[in-house]
């Protein structure tokens, strides 16, 4: 088969990997295609993908992202109709998807995030398959524009792919904790995310204050230039903000608790066995709605409740090792992803072939 692949963003990368390796050994020629990011261009330099780069993420507004796509689809279409993909494979990507349809190429989807309302509008109708985890409904997705019989569900969490089938890089060794005292991992949201557009501040400062007050140590992973100038110059040296790109994986190495305010790494610090409080500024996503009946997460966003949760968690002894238990558990029964898309392409490949002959 020829397939193309579209990596939007690192965990894109991170969930691909594994996949584009597997194809690769089974003799598949591949075309991976990527835009500049900093993060996404860093994990993928990391993950050594082969990846050819088009365009860029349009960040700021509503405006730059429409031209900013408009530039990608410009510089990406000679390029595909040169390849002649057989399937295009994408995470919801919509430059692929339209290319993809322009080019009368099957788009095959990879979805956890109906929520991003825009990109799937523009990306499930166009979809021949959506592959998505079995927590999410199957009206969450037929909404947007897709006959429910195209849709196929995996019994995994995203993150399992990458925990894995990824091995960590390189410990952390360089960050200067105090390993007497615990350490609490935050992760800033996708401010630029066209579903998130509202999001304040204060109230993490407040929680950050805090934490540091009661001697933890804060790590603070960051997404954008704009988030890494305003947090450094506003706590200096009493936090530590990584510069140099590190996988997740690597960072949860050195945390004992977690607050996400973002989506796929709270799934992934949960999956680790990660105590985790999230407080993603949103309305919770299906996944973190199955997390909270499972008892895997607090969604917490008043600063007095997420330091009461905080306290509560270290203050028991045997909280993290219950909880590891329980997340063992769960993860024994998760399926791999990977190879049920494998799976998936190359049936809905032979079945097209089959079919026009």
């Amino acid at each position: 088969m020829k397939i193309w692949i579209d990596i939007l963003t690192p965990k894109q990368a991170m969930f691909f990997k594994p996949l584009i390796e597997k194809l690769e050994d089974k003799n598949n020629d591949l075309f991976i295609s990527s835009r500049a990011f900093h993060e996404t261009i860093a994990t993928i330099k990391l993950l050594k993908i082969n990846a050819n780069i088009f365009g860029e993420y349009g960040q700021t507004s509503l405006e730059s992202k429409l031209i900013n796509s408009y530039d990608r689809l410009r510089l990406l279409t000679p390029n595909i109709v040169n390849f002649k993909p057989d399937i295009a494979l994408s995470f919801s990507s919509p430059d692929c998807a339209r290319i993809s349809f322009g080019l009368n190429t099957p788009h095959i989807c990879v979805s956890d995030s109906p929520h991003a309302f825009h990109t799937s509008k523009l990306t499930i109708p166009l979809s021949d398959l959506l592959l998505t985890p079995w927590v999410i409904p199957y009206n969450a997705w037929t909404k947007h524009g897709i006959n429910k019989n195209k849709i196929i569900k995996y019994h995994a969490l995203d993150p399992i792919v990458w925990i894995k089938n990824l091995p960590s890089t390189i410990k952390p060794k360089f960050f200067d904790l105090n390993r007497k005292n615990s350490t609490i991992l935050i992760r800033l949201p996708e401010t630029s995310a066209s579903y998130l557009h509202e999001y304040n501040s204060k109230t993490l400062n407040q929680v950050i204050e805090r934490i540091i007050d009661l001697n933890y140590n804060v790590i603070l992973l960051c997404r954008y230039d704009s988030q890494f100038t305003y947090y450094k110059n506003k706590f200096k040296d009493r936090i530590i903000i990584p510069q140099k790109f590190l996988l997740s994986k690597d960072l949860f190495s050195v945390t004992d608790l977690f607050i996400g305010l973002g989506g796929t790494m709270t799934a992934e610090a949960v999956l680790l066995g990660i105590p985790t409080i999230s407080s993603y500024p949103g309305n919770a996503t299906y996944v973190e709605n199955y997390l909270i009946k499972k008892n895997f997460i607090s969604r917490l966003h008043d600063p007095t409740k997420i330091l009461l949760k905080i306290n509560t968690i270290f203050d028991n002894k045997l909280y993290k090792d219950k909880f590891q238990l329980q997340v063992k558990n769960f993860v024994n029964k998760m399926e791999d992803p990977v190879d049920k898309i494998i799976y998936n392409l190359e049936n809905f490949y032979n079945t097209s072939k089959t079919t026009k002959h």
